[in-house]
Order: C-alpha cells, then sequence, then structure tokens
C-alpha cells in the first residue's frame, strides 16, 4: 500500500529524480496534479508537447560534427524539455552503455543520444539489439572489428558484464561464443551494416543456449534475446535504476520486486519506472536528500529553479571542471557517482559556478543572468527569516533548522563592516544581498544533495 504524503516537498522531490529539478511554474503544475497525475505526466512523455523546445532548437546552426554541438544540443534539451523524465532517461542510459567522445566521432554520439530517447522508456531487447548495431557503440567497444577467424571480444564481455548479467553470471566460454555472434556486425558509410563475409558461420553455444550453423544476422539478435530474458539481467536493471533514481545499496527483497516488474512487463522499462516512482521506498525518509547531485543535476538544477539566462559558451565547461563531461564518461563504466562528485576541486568549482551564476547584472547576450525582481515577483518582506525561507523554498525545499537558519539571516542584516542594522527590503539589498545569500544557500552541504 502507498503511504505518501503529496505536497510540494514530495512533488519537487519527484521532479529532481525524474528530471533535472524544476521551475516554480513547473513545481505547480505538479503539485496540483497528485502523486498519481505527476508520475502519469512524466512517464506518458509523448502526450505532451515539445514543439517550444523544437522551435528553440531550430534556431541553432548545428554542425553534428563537432564535439561542442553536439554536447550543447543535449544540454538546450536537458534545462528547456516540457518531457523531463525523457532526458533524465538518456542521462542514464548514456551512463549505463558508456560511450565516450574521446574515440567516438561526435556525429555517431548525436546518433546514440537520438537512440537513447528512442528507447528512453522502451523494450530492453529491443534497445540492447538497437545498441549493439549502434554505430558508436561499434566503435567504441571494437566490434567493428570483430571478423571470423579475428574476433573481437571487447563488447562480447562487456554486453555481458555491464550492460547485462554483471559478473559472476557468465563464463570465458560465453564470452568467446557470444563474440563470435557478433562477427559481420560492422559500419559502412557511417552506419550499421551486416557484412555476411565476416560473419563466423559456425555453431555456438551460450549461457545453455544451442544455435544451429549458417543463422547469420540472427545469431547476434538471439544473444540479445537471451541475455534482455535473464533473470541476472533482470536483476541488474532492476538494481541500477533503482540505485540512479532512488538510493544506493538497497535490500535484495527490493530489488526482487523491480525486477519482478521487468520480467513480468516483458522487459518495460515504462514499467519498471511507474513502479519505481510510485513506490513507497521512492518517497522515504532515506531516498528524500539520499544522494548527491551530479555536476549536471547541481548546474540545470540552479538554472532552472532561478530561471537563469544560460551561457551555451561555458554551462558544458562548467559542468567539466566540476567532473563530469556530458559525452565524455571516463571509461565504459561510466561515472562512479555518489561521493566522488565531492572533492576540494569540485566543491570550490560548484561555488564558482554558484558566484557565476549571481554575478552578472547585466541582462544582454552575455554570461549566465537571473533576475531577482522577476524571482521575487513584487513581494515585500518586513522580515529577515521569510526572505531566506523564500529561497529556501525556490531552491529546494531545503528543510534547514532554526539554528542552520541563523547565519543566512544575520548576513542579511549585517553590513560591509561587520555591524549588524535593522533589516530594510529595498532594491539595494535586492541587488547585493539577496544575490549573495542564493549563493550561499547553495555552497550549503544539503544543497549538494538531490
Amino acid at each position: 500500500m502507498l503511504n505518501v504524503t503529496w505536497n510540494r516537498d514530495t512533488a519537487a522531490h519527484l521532479l529532481r529524480r525524474a528530471g533535472f529539478g524544476a521551475t516554480q511554474a513547473e513545481l505547480d503544475q505538479y503539485t496540483a496534479l497528485g502523486l498519481e497525475g505527476a508520475v502519469d505526466k512524466l512517464i506518458n512523455y509523448e502526450s505532451t508537447s515539445n514543439a517550444a523546445l523544437d522551435a528553440m532548437i531550430a534556431q541553432f546552426d548545428f554542425d553534428f560534427t563537432r564535439f561542442r554541438d553536439v554536447q550543447t544540443y543535449w544540454i538546450l534539451r536537458l534545462i528547456n524539455t516540457a518531457r523531463p523524465l525523457e532526458e533524465k532517461m538518456v542521462f542514464f542510459w548514456h551512463d549505463h552503455f558508456a560511450t565516450s567522445v574521446a574515440k567516438v566521432p561526435p556525429e555517431y554520439m548525436k546518433v546514440q543520444n537520438e537512440l537513447f530517447r528512442t528507447f528512453a522508456l522502451g523494450n530492453f531487447k529491443d534497445m540492447l539489439i538497437a545498441v549493439s548495431k549502434d554505430p558508436a557503440m561499434l566503435d567504441w567497444l571494437d566490434n567493428r572489428l570483430n571478423r571470423v577467424g579475428r574476433p573481437n571480444e571487447n563488447y562480447g564481455r562487456e554486453i555481458e558484464e555491464l550492460f547485462t548479467l554483471g559478473e559472476g553470471n557468465y563464463t570465458e566460454t560465453d564470452v568467446q561464443e557470444i563474440s563470435r555472434c557478433f562477427t559481420g556486425w560492422t559500419i559502412r558509410n557511417d552506419a550499421y551494416l551486416f557484412q555476411a563475409g565476416a560473419h563466423d558461420n559456425g555453431s555456438k553455444s551460450f549461457l545453455g543456449v544451442n544455435l544451429p550453423p549458417n543463422l547469420g544476422e540472427t545469431d547476434g539478435i538471439r544473444v540479445c534475446e537471451t541475455l534482455a530474458a535473464h533473470p541476472a539481467c533482470a536483476q541488474l536493471i532492476a538494481r541500477k535504476l533503482f540505485e540512479f533514481f532512488v538510493y544506493p545499496n538497497p535490500s535484495q527483497s527490493t530489488v526482487d520486486k523491480f525486477a519482478e516488474v521487468y520480467t513480468e512487463s516483458g522487459f518495460n522499462i515504462r514499467e519498471v519506472m511507474r513502479a519505481i516512482l510510485s513506490s513507497n521506498e521512492f518517497y522515504s525518509e532515506k531516498a528524500i536528500f539520499g544522494l548527491i547531485k551530479s555536476p549536471a543535476e547541481f548546474v540545470i538544477g540552479a538554472l532552472k529553479s532561478l530561471s537563469a539566462r544560460v551561457d551555451l559558451r561555458r554551462i558544458g565547461s562548467d559542468m567539466t571542471v566540476q567532473g563530469q563531461t556530458l559525452l565524455v564518461p571516463p571509461d565504459v563504466n561510466g561515472w562512479d557517482g555518489g561521493l566522488t562528485w565531492i572533492n576540494t576541486t569540485s566543491l570550490l568549482q560548484r561555488a564558482n559556478f554558484g558566484n557565476a551564476i549571481m554575478t552578472d547584472r547585466v541582462d544582454d547576450t552575455r554570461g549566465y543572468y537571473v533576475n531577482i525582481d522577476n524571482l521575487l515577483a513584487g513581494q515585500t518582506f518586513t522580515k529577515s527569516k521569510k526572505l531566506v525561507d523564500f529561497f529556501l523554498e525556490l531552491l529546494g525545499p531545503i528543510p534547514l533548522t532554526k539554528q542552520q537558519k541563523k547565519p543566512l539571516k544575520d548576513y542579511l542584516v549585517t553590513n560591509d563592516a561587520g555591524v549588524k542594522q535593522p533589516f530594510v527590503y529595498d532594491a539595494a539589498l535586492r541587488d547585493k544581498k539577496v544575490r549573495g545569500l542564493i549563493h550561499l544557500i547553495m555552497a550549503l552541504p544539503e544543497y549538494h544533495l538531490n
């Protein structure tokens, strides 16, 4: 039985996890829908128009043979999509099937990015087949070089170890046989090609499945079907989705529950995500603010909640200096996440980003820009506590104790000489102190939690 109190706080939690945070208008909309309605809108995103995003992207003359253009294209989508869960799933699959422009041509990465969008909440078996034919993956793990008599086992190993089964659930013989199944799966003219003359047409045996000779391309398809249906795959996918969206180290019974949804739905990721986002675990005390924001979540979440203008010349590099370059995961394992996002360098860079978005006071075409008056929407405040509470709500909501709020309130009534004075809500305070207050909130340990 679902036992959740639905309010603005739980709606904000849902949008942080199933997206990259929300504007105040988006938070109002999803709160009004109720839990079931909010989850349904996120899950069935095809019914939500993305025409405004499409029109925005159409204004750019992107060259997808350039890395920065591919990255900027995706960042625009992450910030401006009307379908937050669609892009969050693209983000998840990019980490799961980690592929990097460090080796792969940018145009291949763009194609893969669209593939992840197509299959974001689709059937995992179909997605696995599509990924196995994807030029970026064929290049990244060298399957384009996999030929009869000269087998390359990179993809045959990783499709089992990282993408479906996990360590301990296959043998070296399985790796060898599966690699033979994928011989001849290559690239020609920047697209997938099954090269029949390069395929090993002998019989094959892996994971208890025996394939007769001369099946051609069907060998690789049977591999994908077998892996997607394997009990270990249900466990791995359920666990990775849960740990990405809810909290780390779930109990085995919790993983079993969502693995069962995966299996019984016929490998339908939409149904697994519906179950996760509608679960008591997702809204538990352990889950809320139980993850650390990745650099992408930190940067995009701030820009969205503050309705800030985006500086497309630097936003990708601002994520990079915080430890995450989109389209360039560190290796085939993807990003480690968690506490690895937090160190002395990344914390300094997060603070620098908070300063950057609050410093520019000119609403022109350069730099980040936050319009403080628009955020405050004509409101007036008679007490510093109310102003602090307003921005804790806007940037979270971030729950702080009375004692934790005190330094923030004191900051608003302390002048440059360190002397406290009466709280006066005026233009000078909004221009200087409010900007500083936002920066201070973004530096709080609580703000780095998701």
